[in-house]
């Protein structure tokens, strides 16, 4: 999400809940980030750019070369089962959630479809 998206996002937080929202702006919430002191999981980055084939007048985009940063996810999983904080607060199999008159609810990743159809059974 893009800086001026996250100011907004704040902004319209501040304006529905009747609390100041968790951040003040996107630089207190990059800072708060950055500041996690659990494991090293350091910046990469990769260049991406259109390979296709260009019209006569291509718009800019498809000239562009666009800079990819990210994590590890795997490092990142890895520091976070570590972490004691959320020791009993992952689900690692799928779930069923019901409402009060038992229709299902899909509420996390481990309550959709998409984990059950991931899911192997030992029992058959």
């Amino acid at each position: 999400m893009s800086a001026a998206k996250i100011d907004e996002l704040l902004s319209v937080m501040a304006s529905i809940y009747d609390t100041d929202p968790p951040f003040r702006s996107h630089k207190d919430l990059y800072a708060t980030i950055d500041a996690i002191p659990h494991g090293d999981a350091p910046w990469q980055s990769f260049a991406v750019s259109y390979s296709g084939p260009l019209p006569e007048s291509p718009p800019s985009w498809m000239t562009a070369e666009y800079d990819v940063w990210f994590r590890d996810p795997k490092v990142v999983l890895e520091h976070q089962l570590a972490n004691r904080d959320f020791n009993g607060e992952i689900d690692y199999a799928a779930k069923v959630v019901v409402d009060k008159y038992g229709r299902r609810e899909v509420c996390d990743l481990m309550s959709g479809q998409w984990a059950f159809n991931q899911s192997v059974s030992l029992l058959s």
